[in-house]
């Protein structure tokens, strides 16, 4: 795994195109590199995420969008750059999400004395229509009474 930003490049001179690829770097210091004589205008961030494996996102998302693709040795793609950012977000989350799943196996410590175990926080994903990472993202936020008596309220009557 390489971590590295994913980025969608916009350039004034390529209206209706976007450029996705990968950086270990900056997205702007890619920006730069691009700038040479035969682009006529300089390319622009239009969006950028930094993933913990910069190589399988930027594989996931040109897979996902091949049927908007300029060239196959290229990494241009007909699309606006909205419809490109919505699907890098959503392939980052999952990407995120599976992260954490694999690194938090059997629990996910809250609080010194307050843990969640994997399983609810899968059930509380389902319940909310959100992913673990949105979950492990609030917790911190939470007192451990706050949290507590909802736990206890999601408990089952015996």
């Amino acid at each position: 795994m390489t971590k590295g930003y994913v980025y969608i490049l916009t350039n004034e001179s390529m209206t209706g195109v976007v450029k996705i690829g990968k950086t270990t770097r900056t997205p702007q210091k890619r920006c730069e590199e691009l700038w040479q004589t035969g682009v006529p205008t300089p390319f622009r961030v239009f969006e950028a995420v930094y993933s913990p494996d910069c190589h399988a996102l930027e594989r996931d998302i040109h897979v996902a969008l091949r049927g908007a693709r300029v060239s196959s040795s290229r990494e241009f793609f007909w699309m606006p750059a909205s419809e490109a950012k919505e699907e890098l977000d959503h392939l980052h989350r999952l990407q995120v999400d599976h992260l954490i799943a694999e690194f938090l196996p059997h629990h996910c410590a809250v609080h010194e004395c307050i843990a969640l175990d994997e399983d609810e926080i899968i059930k509380m994903g389902i319940d909310l229509g959100v992913g673990p990472s949105a979950i492990v993202r609030t917790i911190p936020n939470l007192d451990p009474e706050s949290l507590s008596a909802a736990l206890r309220a999601r408990e089952p009557e015996r």
